[in-house]
């Protein structure tokens, strides 16, 4: 999981890379870290703010820069995704 900017991305086995915002303490980097559960995403905690389908296993770390998220595949295509939307770029 990578986080920027009071969003976490990350990666699945089932082939997507999706972008989740949280609010509350440690959602932007400050205070102390928040482990956003199943249960707390279910009540608000955690909405979910775009999905791609990346086709296949996304198990690297997505990287965020520039307003940029790049993730890799297992097939070795590497992807830059719009952090705001995530539409390819």
């Amino acid at each position: 999981v990578a986080v920027a900017d009071g969003v976490a991305y990350a990666g699945s086995e089932a082939g997507a890379v999706t972008a989740l915002s949280a609010a509350g303490p440690g959602a932007a980097g400050a205070g102390a870290p928040r482990t956003v559960t199943r249960a707390a995403e279910s009540a608000g905690a955690a909405a979910t703010r775009w999905t791609h389908d990346a086709g296949d296993a996304v198990r690297a770390t997505p990287t965020v820069a520039g307003g940029v998220v790049y993730c890799g595949d297992e097939q070795g295509t590497l992807t830059a995704l719009d952090a705001a939307d995530g539409s390819e770029r």
